[in-house]
């Protein structure tokens, strides 16, 4: 037997929005395209912390030591973008020194993140940025390393922009 009780107003307007909401169009998801690592293979990079730069040691003529802190990723000319999207996803729980610029053709740059960060093993950290409305930058720059317990851990890096 069926249950003969009318409708109330509000379930009718309710299943009217949810008619109207399933017909109305919906906006395209946001497309983002990874970009190359400068002077590597792909557009995933690998690292795993080095100590931190030593520009001579003292006492031993001609020997410095150098990080592998920096890494470039190459935005792919003819395009604009709205927003660089950097991915962070470390191997261990880890505490990292993050620096991350926007690049000009002019010598410039933007900084758009300059922290002390921790990061849990396995989770990653996404961080984003606009660029300068007069002109689109030719490189993405990440610096990630530290002292107290990045140094040995790897992470991967990633870098994307988004429209």
């Amino acid at each position: 037997m069926m249950n003969s009780k009318p409708l109330g107003l509000s379930l009718l307007f309710q299943l009217l929005i949810g008619a109207i909401g399933a017909i109305a169009p919906t906006h395209a998801a946001e497309q983002c395209q990874a970009f190359e690592v400068v002077g590597g293979n792909g557009t995933t990079q690998i690292k795993t912390v080095t100590p931190p730069s030593v520009p001579f040691i003292p006492f031993v003529p001609f020997v410095s030591y150098g990080n592998n802190w920096n890494t470039d990723f190459a935005v792919p000319g003819g395009r604009s973008f709205k927003r660089y999207l950097v991915t962070i996803t470390p191997e261990s729980n880890v505490t990292y020194g993050i620096e991350l610029n926007l690049k000009y053709s002019n010598n410039t740059f933007d900084q758009f993140y300059k922290q002390t960060t921790d990061i849990k093993a396995g989770e990653t950290l996404k961080l984003s940025a606009t660029p300068r409305s007069s002109s689109q930058p030719y490189q993405v720059n990440a610096l990630i390393g530290g002292i107290d317990n990045a140094i040995g851990t790897t992470y991967q890096l990633t870098v994307y922009g988004c429209n």
